[in-house]
């Protein structure tokens, strides 16, 4: 499970790097395996091309930066939503009016599933802040990503 926003970079860099060796596998050594023993007798194996395998790690390295970057707002976004909610349930005092334990469930329900809008106003300073240190952190590794992806030339089947 991806909870933090290392889990989601090292799930990045393990998701690239297993599609670069199955590209490299395809591009250097697939024609080349021992076909004649237990590799021909499996029955997924058998029927891949190296053109195949090529296509297929270009197409998950073609849009992985972008979908790390998704990823890792999401998890940003969901870490601000749960600390949050610790923030506002530590606040709170033992409530016994229904209509009161009523309104603060819903605005707990809207910090935890809602738009961002539903957050408290109190919190946007803090907000702000660990958002400039997210974007500070992390906007740059995406933009190093982007650039990397722009200086290599994308794989090219050599089939």
């Amino acid at each position: 499970m991806i909870a933090s926003l290392a889990d989601a970079w090292r799930w990045y860099e393990a998701a690239r790097a297993l599609a670069r060796a199955m590209a490299r596998l395809g591009e250097k050594h697939w024609n080349d395996l021992p076909w004649d023993g237990a590799l021909s007798r499996d029955n997924f194996l058998r029927h891949l091309s190296s053109a195949e395998i090529l296509n297929g790690s270009q197409t998950v390295l073609d849009d992985l930066d972008d979908l790390c970057v998704l990823l890792l707002f999401s998890v940003f976004e969901a870490t601000i939503r749960e600390r949050v909610l610790a923030e506002v349930e530590a606040e709170l005092p033992p409530l016994r009016h229904v209509a009161i334990k009523r309104a603060l469930d819903e605005m707990k329900e809207g910090i935890e599933h809602g738009a961002p809008s539903n957050l408290p106003l109190s919190i946007l300073p803090r907000l702000t802040t660990a958002s400039s240190a997210f974007l500070t952190i992390w906007v740059p590794r995406a933009q190093e990503l982007r650039e990397h992806r722009r200086v290599l030339p994308p794989f090219r089947p050599v089939c």
